[in-house]
């Protein structure tokens, strides 16, 4: 595919020609277009010209459409004011007025009122008040202390900081509760929650825990080098969740920052409370400022521009003692299209303590089975970070789930017999496109999962990569130039079906997920490892329908019920969704109930007015 000389324009093959000038569709003219059109009456010309205008049109249309809902708001996390507290002494009022009048012009002044202030409130928990309202004054005091230190930017981590206020001199040292010694707190910054108003389609409800402390957004200060994450694996928690105590001994303040994700109590002056927290403010804000979805669409069509955003990413810190959740997302997508799944999970105290979440990330214009190949080389990299975590439940969405899939596949060289027609050592390609080759068409089951969830996984491909909408954004695509060359290197030694392989391009994802596609055929045949217990979950848009090919079939609008059914799994659930069954509430509350099951927990209370799940096996 080539770029034509219209501004906007593009080539799209050697039949047709379309403008998506600026995803408007406002191309007034051709010039300069150099895709070959056939000769044609004046007549027939004059319609196919209408023709494949409107249907520009209408492309175009769908793209403005598909790039708008990606730049929607799932997540918002504007400044709020926070409400000072009620029912709290004169003189602990008056300290954190002081406090709230100084924070803009003497941070310093503004840190020493609110030591004031809660250096008051924590006499009285010492003392044995264990009131609502004095555990509220005293998270409001903490949260004033941290926004007011984060102003200031002094630095308490590194040494102690000599605080003054209207009650006396402090010397005031922050330290972690579980200290990191890869972590340098002072790089971060130190945003507490009650400051933003969290809000969005991915957070209609926000996850917190009451408790003792002052719970704050730990966030990056400086850009991430993304490239020192991906290849040494270093804890750059960019959006963390934390929560803030502060404590004295006469004129010593010690603030603790703590992990709630790994710990659900505190202990100050020998008595413990459970620990406040709040689990979706940080996730807005990551999502709202760095506005991660916005990549799903441009990655999938410049999938070699992005291929730097290939990385598996922890969202907390490591635990060798937790079970790791990873999630790969599918076509058009991110990451973030798992933050409502994290969010709800993370209600759930038990899978706090048991589990820890992974994403995958990757550009979805790449044809699956090579994301599958370079899914392995990240599992590889944690397996020699941590040799020894806890083996993976693996979740995937969408073509993420066929990516998923694989890693429950031994291939042998059935795939690559398939391609071409012989056994790879009677096979003429060498070199670099070799090495691409094996890594791509043979592999083994992964032996670091232990359990695989599927949402709405087109394990038999999807129709819609062979609609006319499906061909013309397969044409989009721009084929990465080293999967063009290993096309080309292999052309000449095909055996099977040589015409087959007379392609103008290499395939990308979205000719990889037809139903007809030479990888998901092949795929098809071979059996999932044994030992290793599968789930899916398939949405039918509350409408049913039927189970086979024939009409109404049942589908969640992109995939029918027969591509998304493996035999074979431990259960099958079907949620009134439509493609998005891991955000529907349904499919959330099922993915809860096998992770609780994984883990060896009871089952909680099934979803309000949901069918049961179906036990297959």
């Amino acid at each position: 595919m080539a770029e034509a000389g219209v501004a906007g324009a593009w080539c799209l093959g050697d039949r047709t020609c379309s403008c998506i000038a600026s995803l408007r569709g406002d191309c007034s003219s051709l010039q300069g277009c150099h895709c070959p059109i056939p000769q044609a009456s004046p007549a027939t010309a004059s319609a196919t010209f209408e023709s494949m205008m409107r249907f520009s049109m209408r492309l175009a249309l769908v793209l403005q459409t598909v790039f708008l809902v990606g730049c929607s708001s799932v997540a918002t996390a504007p400044s709020r004011k926070p409400t000072p507290p009620t029912h709290v002494s004169p003189e602990v009022t008056q300290d954190l007025n002081r406090s709230a009048r100084s924070l803009a012009r003497s941070p310093m002044d503004s840190l020493g009122s609110a030591l004031d202030a809660a250096s008051q409130l924590e006499g009285r928990l010492a003392a044995g008040d264990r009131s609502p309202e004095t555990r509220a004054a005293y998270n409001y005091a903490v949260a004033r202390a941290v926004e007011s230190l984060d102003k200031s930017n002094a630095d308490a981590w590194s040494a102690s900081l000599a605080v003054s206020s209207s009650g006396g001199n402090y010397t005031l040292r922050a330290k972690l509760a579980h200290p990191e010694p890869r972590i340098n707190p002072s790089l971060y910054r130190m945003i507490p929650t009650d400051t933003v108003r969290a809000g969005g389609t991915y957070f209609e409800e926000k996850v917190t825990q009451d408790g003792l402390g002052a719970p704050v957004a730990v966030v990056a200060k400086h850009e991430v080098n993304f490239k020192s994450i991906k290849h040494d694996l270093s804890e750059s928690n960019i959006y963390g969740t934390a929560t803030a105590t502060l404590s004295f001994k006469g004129s010593n303040a010690e603030l603790l920052l703590h992990e709630p994700l790994r710990t659900d109590t505190v202990t100050i002056d020998g008595r413990t409370y459970p620990l406040a927290a709040d689990f979706s403010t940080p996730l807005a804000l990551l999502l709202a400022h760095q506005r991660v979805e916005r990549l799903g669409l441009v990655r999938l069509i410049l999938p070699q521009r992005y291929s730097n955003t290939t990385r598996l990413t922890r969202l907390q810190l490591y635990d060798p003692d937790k079970i790791p959740v990873l999630m790969v997302h599918g076509l058009d997508s991110t990451p973030a299209t798992w933050t409502p799944m994290i969010n709800q999970l993370r209600a759930d105290p038990d899978i706090r303590k048991r589990y820890q979440f992974w994403v995958f990330s990757y550009p979805s214009g790449y044809p699956y089975p090579y994301s599958a190949s370079l899914l392995r080389k990240e599992l590889d990299s944690i397996n020699s970070k941590f040799p020894n975590h806890k083996p993976i439940v693996l979740m995937g969405h969408s073509m993420g789930g066929m990516i998923s899939r694989l890693m429950l596949t031994d291939s042998g060289d059935a795939i690559w017999r398939a391609y071409f027609g012989k056994p790879p050592g009677e096979t003429k390609v060498s070199g670099m496109y070799r090495e691409e080759l094996d890594q791509t068409l043979i592999f083994q089951h992964r032996r670091e999962i232990a359990r695989t969830i599927f949402f709405s996984a087109p394990h038999r491909g999807a129709t819609m990569a062979l609609s006319r909408f499906g061909r013309l954004m397969a044409r989009l695509i721009r084929t990465p130039s080293f999967l063009a060359d290993v096309r080309d290197s292999i052309v000449n030694v095909v055996t099977v079906d040589a015409t087959a392989m007379t392609l103008e391009r290499a395939p990308n994802s979205i000719d990889t997920l037809s139903t007809t596609n030479r990888f998901v055929l092949a795929v098809n045949k071979l059996p999932l490892t044994k030992g290793i217990p599968f789930h899916s979950v398939m949405g039918d848009r509350g409408k049913g329908g039927n189970k086979d090919r024939t009409k109404p079939v049942m589908t969640d609008g992109v995939v029918p019920y027969w591509s998304a059914h493996l035999d074979g799994a431990v259960s099958e659930k079907i949620v009134p969704s439509g493609h998005s069954s891991h955000q529907n509430p349904e499919g959330i509350a099922e993915a809860r109930r096998i992770l609780r099951l994984h883990a060896g927990l009871p089952p909680v209370r099934q979803f309000p007015g949901s069918p049961q799940t179906t036990q297959t096996n």
